[in-house]
Parts: C-alpha cells; structure tokens; sequence
C-alpha cells in the first residue's frame, strides 16, 4: 500500500517537474519578450510627449552624423561595384579567349564516338522498322516449366 503510494506521489512530481521545466522556459522566453516591447513602448511613449523645442538641438546634430555615416556606407557599396564589374570584364574576356578553337579533349573525342555509334544503331533500328532489313532471326529459347499447381494446405492431392 505505501510502496503504491510511493510511486504515484513520484510519477507525480515527476511529472510536474517536467512540464514546469519544458513549459517554464517557453514563458521565460515569452515574459522576455513581452517586458522588452514594454520598454519600446514607453521610450516611444516619451519621446513623442517631449516638447518640440527641447527636440530640435538634438535632431540638429544627428542628421550630420547619419549623413556620414549613409554616405559612407554609398562610398563602400560603389567601391564594391566597381570591384565586382572588374571582375566580371575579367571573365568575360577570359571567356572570350576560351572560345577559341582548341585541340579537343579525350572525354570530346569519346562523346563523339558515342554519338556516331548511337547515330548508326538509331539508322539501323529505322532500317529493320522500314521493313527494308531483315531482322536477324534467333532460335526460340526454351520456355521454362510451368509452376506447380497451388495448394492451400502445401501438399499436392493424389489422383
């Protein structure tokens, strides 16, 4: 009776602490969240209830500084541009000159092989199609035995 009561009141806290392990870090996660947006709002709240004038200095200096900063950031991205479009000048020229007649190479020269031998088999197939070729005669093979009758009980019944 108390061995029974012991395992009911484990399986129990066992499985309460489980699910508040597996559960409690989704609300972590979710309570984190939710405090960080609580933040956002009430900074945005403050920003927009400051007076006008008290907001002006401050503007005044930072619209200089973002614009550094952006033109900067252009600064580098043309620079980039200009990488990437040597580069490409590069290639094209060195596609150009791969374009040139070359020797050709053993896996060219075997594909062509392949190709002619395909190109005979598919005329000699069109040939024995047209009716203008025989086709080769082959001795019929042997038929294999046919299979034993099915029985359901696996043994054959005796005549």
């Amino acid at each position: 009776m108390f061995r029974l009561l012991f395992v009911m009141i484990t399986t129990v806290l066992i499985g309460l602490g489980t699910g508040y392990f597996l559960w409690g870090t989704r609300v972590a996660r979710l309570t984190e969240a939710l405090s960080g947006q609580t933040l956002e709002m009430d900074t945005l709240r403050a920003r927009l209830a400051a007076p006008a004038a008290a907001a002006a200095p401050q503007e005044g200096a930072k619209p200089t500084e973002e614009l550094h900063v952006i033109n900067e950031g252009i600064a580098a991205l043309r620079a980039e541009i200009a990488d990437q479009k040597t580069l490409l000048e590069k290639s094209a020229n060195g596609a150009a000159a791969a374009d040139a007649p070359t020797a050709p190479s053993v896996t060219e020269v075997k594909l062509r092989a392949d190709l002619e031998a395909c190109n005979a088999d598919r005329l000699d197939l069109q040939a024995r199609c047209s009716g203008s070729v025989p086709a080769p005669s082959a001795p019929p093979a042997a038929l294999p035995p046919p299979p034993a009758p099915y029985h359901p009980y696996g043994v054959p019944r005796q005549p």
